[in-house]
């Protein structure tokens, strides 16, 4: 997280114009595990609407989470929302 905020705003620009773009449907495939993924309300880089259309179809056990009035750094936004997410869907084993 640091580095999202230690960077300038040509480098902090340039995820949104190229990485997004990546066709990662192969790679989101061969996860067979249960995956949590989690989106900011207000996400103007990975909106709830691309994740559900481009990343949970591909998943096979996936669940979405969606925190109101959080963009796209939710562990800085919201820190508390995040971790009840985390504390109540994740099963923790030791």
């Amino acid at each position: 997280m640091a580095d999202s905020l230690d960077v300038g705003p040509e480098a902090r620009g340039e995820w949104p114009r190229h990485g997004v773009i990546q066709d990662i449907t192969s790679q989101a495939s061969a996860i067979t595990v249960p995956a949590l993924v989690i989106a900011g309300g207000n996400d103007r880089v990975e909106p709830e609407q691309v994740l559900r259309d481009n990343l949970l179809p591909y998943l096979a056990q996936a669940e979405l989470h969606v925190i109101p009035r959080t963009g796209h750094l939710s562990p800085l936004e919201a820190p508390a929302d995040l971790a009840r997410i985390l504390q109540t869907e994740v099963s923790w084993s030791g």
